[in-house]
């Protein structure tokens, strides 16, 4: 009870409106992690392809023949 009764009290004691600011760099700062992190999911489902596609052909391509 204790719980919804905080929630209620925070929803009815915040501010309506908020005002933040932005500058270009921190909007720049954003933009390059959005895009690191989906270059990294890229090569991490690539790496992951890679290692269980020789798996499932059977063994064939470049991978088996580094071996």
């Amino acid at each position: 009870m204790n719980k919804y009764c905080f929630a209620v009290c925070l929803f009815f004691f915040t501010p309506s409106s908020l005002f933040a600011y932005l500058d270009p760099g921190t909007g720049s700062l954003l933009l390059s992690s959005l895009i690191a992190i989906a270059a990294s999911g890229i090569f991490f489902i690539k790496n992951i392809y890679y290692r269980v596609f020789p798996l499932i052909n059977g063994g064939g391509g470049k991978a088996s023949q580094k071996r």
